[in-house]
């Protein structure tokens, strides 16, 4: 995937536009990520669980440190620290549940060295 603000991936259930990101492209090190979540037609979604997970699949780990999503007063949520420790492709695979469905939406990006 290409970065540019306000970008977004799909599943069945669940969409997840990439606000923002800073770093912008996601790059090495820390980054912090916004996201908004909705079901598959825009709509907002009540009490949805959010998580995030960082993944390398040419390496086959993850990072060593965990994502914490929290909800933020405006409907988005705050993904920090988002940790690419190394170059290389990366999976951030966002798992998006609620009382009745559980969907997970995928974002990939080459992080220069």
């Amino acid at each position: 995937m290409t970065y540019a603000p306000n970008m977004s991936a799909a599943a069945t259930t669940a969409k997840v536009v990439l606000v923002s990101a800073s770093l912008s492209p996601p790059a090495r090190g820390t980054n912090t990520w916004t996201i908004k979540v909705t079901d598959a037609q825009g709509n907002a979604i009540p009490n949805a669980t959010v998580t995030a997970k960082p993944f390398m699949p040419d390496h086959g780990h993850g990072s060593s440190v965990e994502p914490v999503v929290t909800a933020n007063p405006d409907g988005t949520f705050a993904v920090t620290p988002l940790y690419l420790f190394m170059p290389g492709l990366w999976q951030i695979t966002f798992t998006v549940k609620t009382a009745t469905t559980s969907d997970d939406v995928v974002f990939s990006f080459c992080v220069a060295g």
